[in-house]
């Protein structure tokens, strides 16, 4: 599927299409309140895809009526994609600690379904990027519980091509949340847990979310399947930024793997 991604800054009408949208936005607010969750999360949705630093207030008023219904929420999927997006609005929003001692509150509670229907654990990223961005006050026991309960999950888990990305995403949140494979094995688990999660040829962006987390880990032993993955990686079209190439150049030099010259 194809998103577009509107930059409004850049828009000769931008500032005046802001406004107008932050008016009405406010006014809906207003009328309709917060609890049809599907409304909400389609409204963070458009928010953060559009490239634009909205008003704080406004964010921070529609973070705040989020999370007071979140808990409530029947959609996880939606839950999920919505404390995303607000991770992608997170300089834009200023919350009390009453409010992310709230919004831990129903990431405990939305754990607990991902625990109880195993099923929806892409939801576990928006909670890992929401938490680290928010600057949320998140136990190590809840954040590990949510690890255990992605390298529990029933294989083969539901899959596209976006999945693996989902969890190379997620872990990559909890290593910037301090925590990270306690030894080699669990190291190796979470690598099982990404191979399985897509197809068999990964795709540079997961190389560089995913293997790029494990070699920061310090834990994990490349298998030479591995090392194969980041060989034909760096010899592919699709080596498009900077960070790409670091985060490969940062794996052959800790896996002693000879690049492609070119």
């Amino acid at each position: 599927a194809i998103k577009l991604r509107l930059d409004l800054a850049s828009e000769p009408t931008g500032p005046y299409l802001t406004s107008h949208v932050e008016e009405r936005v406010a006014e809906l607010l207003d009328k309709e309140g917060f609890h049809n969750e599907k409304d909400i999360g389609q409204l963070w949705y458009g928010l953060a895809l559009c490239k634009y630093k909205w008003d704080s207030g406004l964010l921070t008023r529609l973070a705040a009526g989020t999370i007071e219904e979140m808990e409530a929420w029947e959609g996880l999927a939606g839950a999920g994609d919505a404390l995303a997006n607000m991770a992608q609005l997170a300089e834009s929003i200023s919350l009390t600690p009453q409010q992310k001692a709230e919004l831990v509150r129903a990431i405990g509670v939305l754990t607990d379904r991902v625990d109880e229907e195993r099923k929806c654990f892409q939801a576990l990223t928006g909670m890992a990027w929401a938490t680290q961005r928010l600057q949320l006050p998140m136990p190590k026991q809840l954040l590990r519980r949510q690890v255990n309960l992605l390298l529990a999950a029933p294989r083969p888990i539901n899959s596209d091509r976006s999945t693996r990305a989902h969890f190379s995403h997620f872990f990559r949140h909890c290593a910037k949340l301090g925590l990270t494979p306690d030894s080699p094995a669990e190291a190796q688990a979470w690598f099982d847990v990404l191979n399985d999660a897509g197809p068999a040829e990964w795709n540079v962006d997961e190389i560089r979310w995913g293997l790029g987390t494990l070699v920061s880990c310090n834990t994990y032993s490349p298998s030479p399947e591995a090392k194969q993955m980041v060989q034909r990686a760096a010899a592919s079209k699709g080596v498009r930024s900077a960070a790409d190439v670091r985060v490969l150049l940062e794996l052959s030099e800790a896996w002693g793997i000879a690049l492609p010259v070119e």
